[in-house]
């Protein structure tokens, strides 16, 4: 595993987060990252520096971010997915957030999963989910499970209606 608190032969450019330096390499970062490309190929301050501070970020956040696109990239699980998707999205990293995606598509459909394929618009993936759900949905989880009115119209509908015809087609 790399540490990125330690300067090397490849670091180019210092990525300050709390005050903490992590040592990178631009070209990694602009591979992942739509908008580091941006950020040192355009003219912005940061194309020139040899230090970008990302502000309003955490040092745990932006160490996670780094193990999962430098070698040997860290495995997607559902305790670090939801924050890797919020990165993605921000930093506009396409591939990882289609390994997030993929991810997604390999797990149970659960409730949880269902609304961050909402929020990132992950068609297969609340298919996937609504599949899974057919079977699984209860009256309780519909009366107690206080996220299950984040899951938009629309969706819910989809999901009730293949859950009333499974209900249908076993009684």
């Amino acid at each position: 595993m790399i540490d990125f608190s330690k300067p090397t032969m490849m670091y180019d450019v210092s990525l300050i987060v709390e005050n903490k330096k992590f040592y990178s390499n631009r070209a990694i970062l602009n591979i992942w990252s739509n908008v580091f490309e941006i950020m040192f190929k355009s003219n912005f301050k940061e194309k020139e520096s040899s230090e970008v501070y990302l502000m309003y970020k955490t040092y745990d956040d932006i160490h996670e971010l780094l193990r999962f696109i430098y070698p040997p990239n860290k495995r997607i699980t559902l305790v670090n997915i939801k924050r890797m998707l919020e990165l993605a999205d921000e930093y506009q990293m396409n591939e990882l957030t289609s390994r997030c995606r993929q991810f997604l598509l390999t797990q149970r459909g659960t409730l949880d999963i269902l609304l961050l394929a909402q929020r990132f618009q992950f068609a297969d993936v609340v298919n996937r989910c609504s599949d899974h759900l057919m079977y699984t949905l209860t009256s309780t989880i519909i009366t107690n499970d206080i996220k299950i009115k984040e899951v938009n119209s629309e969706i819910m509908n989809t999901v009730l209606i293949s859950r009333i015809k499974h209900l249908e087609s076993v009684i």
